[in-house]
């Protein structure tokens, strides 16, 4: 997979042919991009508790929990020259005195300019560079800044620009009415999917989508189902784009509204990935259980065995492509850089050091591991410390996000899975997804050990289908590892045979719904319809992706072996809307790694599947 970069969403765009900023500068898009979406009745992150297992008596959620948001400014040089761009001043404050360090809480906690063209060669300084740029001519350039809290008026940014011009931008603190959801690409990449959303509950209405200011070979325009705010472009491209590549994306709505997105061409390949020992015998048992992908090494063996590979750093090492398979994915950043941030940010208030990795670690190594290679992706991987204020500090850094709602290790029931992937997804929309989900066990000797069974048959599918409703563009399992460590005795999800053919056939399902899942987008919030958690996903014009799980399950961790309580569900039927002039239709079950048919009743736009029993979780497409 050649995979997805975001510099996200929306708003005062001037069309291709930009407003001028000065000395050859022109401003092709600015926004505000608040956490908090003013138009709805509930914010992503509630309707739960988010506790931390820390050792500070205070909790974060959700007194000291408070929503901020980004601003985005896209640039384009003008001239014939390339210039260089120098991001000086926020809010009239120099970087250095408004910028957070691990001895300083300040009004912003990373910012960063950043070209397509990546700068070449090596930098003496690795903490220096975040604040300037040199842009070839033609090309454009993105100033992303995060801040602490929401700012009360308009951010003020100052740029030294070319010779030393002084370029200044104010950009509106206007939340969003519209943005750009997702935008994903056909497996030859011959064909893109751009998918808006509402975010003020009112119908968009189509209008017209350009790729690097050109219009498409030919564009389809197609509402989502009632409620889901969703329209869908469906672009024709006249030549397939490259892996890596980037491009401009701008969508100009038919009342007037217009959106921007840059993003970096992908090919959609769903990582079913696995942590853990790298062996020859362990690989190829992991192969025969559908398993495409390690997030470890030693590489050599993942070629051999023609297994793609996600490595930690990646710094030093040659570049490596597999001859064979996908081979290298994309490179890890710092494992869990919010849970590492109440470490590094000593100096500082408990509850101010969330972010503090930022500037200091995450950014100079994700721009190292692209100064090596230019065509691989970058992996962030958030852990859940600061919940959940955590997944929007780090969500608009890397290529493609990723975070791991471990359940029971974190003593929560299983839909704490989809939940906080709910919040993930919001923060970093429209990077592409990754879950990693817990599928071992681990005896820390602690007296609230809630890791010491592993996750049940049934509590892993349940969490696996949580994951794919929630629009993740890939699903790892942590760890086949049995071993101590200083954290305590792991065992690993081969060790428990039950466990280890579960997660073989949840894999093959997974993997039958991979290509719809590759260029979906969830269509609308979960709805619960009695005992049921139902997720319809958005699979471009012609396939909708249902996801299923059976909430009447219950882990009692009062209980001395943490007992899984579970029910069945008998007689319940599956209701979803479809797309409107969606016409005649098809419906399959994807069980077993196979499709078979199902029964299904249709009234207009209204489709219900009889479910007869469930024990844990099932999947259906839907196509015309």
């Amino acid at each position: 997979m050649k995979t997805l970069f975001a510099a996200v969403i929306l708003l005062t765009l001037a069309g291709q042919q930009c407003r001028a900023a000065s000395g050859g500068w022109s401003v092709i898009a600015k926004w505000w991009r608040p956490d908090t979406n003013p138009f709805v009745r509930e914010q992503v992150w509630e309707g739960t508790f988010w506790s931390e297992g820390w050792s500070e008596p205070e909790q974060f959620y959700p007194e000291h929990f408070r929503p901020a948001g980004s601003v985005h400014v896209l640039l384009k040089n003008t001239s014939t020259r390339e210039q260089a761009l120098v991001l000086t001043h926020i809010n009239g404050q120099p970087l250095e005195e408004c910028t957070t360090t691990p001895h300083k809480a300040g009004p912003v906690l990373w910012y960063r300019l950043e070209c397509p063209q990546f700068p070449v060669g090596e930098i003496a300084d690795e903490l220096a560079g975040f604040d300037r740029q040199s842009v070839p001519p033609g090309a454009w350039v993105e100033c992303t800044v995060r801040f602490r809290r929401a700012p009360e008026s308009n951010v003020r940014l100052r740029f030294r620009a070319g010779e030393g011009e002084t370029l200044k931008q104010e950009v509106p603190l206007s939340p969003p009415t519209a943005r750009i959801e997702a935008i994903t690409f056909s497996r030859k990449m011959d064909a893109v999917y751009v998918y808006v959303r509402s975010l003020d509950g009112e119908s968009l209405p189509p209008g017209t989508l350009r790729v690097d200011g050109l219009p498409p070979a030919g564009v389809i325009w197609q509402k989502g189902p009632r409620g889901s705010g969703l329209l869908l472009a469906e672009a024709r491209l006249a030549q397939p784009l490259r892996y890596g590549t980037f491009h401009l994306f701008t969508v100009t709505l038919g009342d007037g509204r217009k959106l921007a997105q840059a993003v970096r061409a992908w090919d959609g390949f769903f990582t079913i990935g696995l942590y853990g020992t790298v062996t020859p015998e362990k690989v190829a048992a992991a192969k025969a259980k559908g398993f495409n992908s390690y997030f470890n090494g030693p590489l050599d063996v993942l070629d051999n065995a023609q297994m793609s590979y996600v490595p930690h750093g990646g710094i030093g090492h040659p570049v490596r492509h597999s001859t064979h398979g996908r081979g290298l994915l994309f490179y890890q950043n710092h494992d869990e850089p919010d849970a590492h941030d109440v470490k590094l940010g000593e100096e500082l208030p408990w509850m101010d050091r969330l972010g503090t990795h930022a500037m200091f670690s995450v950014l100079p190594l994700q721009r190292r591991q692209r100064q090596q290679d230019r065509a691989t992706p970058n992996l962030l991987l958030v852990d859940n410390t600061y919940k959940p204020l955590n997944w929007y500090v780090y969500g608009q850094i890397p290529d493609v996000f990723c975070t791991d709602p471990y359940v029971p290790l974190g003593g929560r029931q299983t839909d704490y899975v989809w939940r906080a992937l709910e919040c993930a997804r919001d923060a970093s929309t429209p990077r592409p997804l990754v879950a990693v989900l817990w599928a071992c066990s681990l005896d820390s000797g602690a007296p609230r050990n809630f890791g010491r069974r592993p996750p049940t048959a049934r509590e892993e599918r349940a969490m696996a289908f949580y994951a794919i409703g929630s629009g993740v563009k890939g699903v790892s399992y942590f760890i086949d590892l049995t071993q101590k460590t200083g954290e305590g005795q792991f065992t690993g999800i081969s060790d428990y045979p039950e466990l280890w053919e579960e997660v073989g056939r949840i894999n093959r399902d997974i993997a039958e719904l991979a290509p719809a899942l590759a260029v979906a987008c969830p269509a609308g919030p979960p709805q619960k319809q009695g005992p049921l958690w139902v997720r319809t996903l958005m699979s471009g014009r012609d396939t909708l992706i249902v996801s299923v799980v059976n909430t009447e399950h219950y882990i009692g961790y009062e209980t001395r072996t943490l007992h899984a309580f579970h029910r069945p569900v008998r007689g319940e039927r599956v209701r979803l809307q479809l797309p409107p002039g969606f016409g005649h239709c098809r419906v399959v079950r994807v069980e077993g790694g196979r499709k078979s048919p199902a029964h299904f009743t249709r009234d207009g736009d209204t489709l219900e599947i009889p479910l007869g029993e469930l024990d844990t979780a099932a999947a259906f497409l839907v196509t015309r």
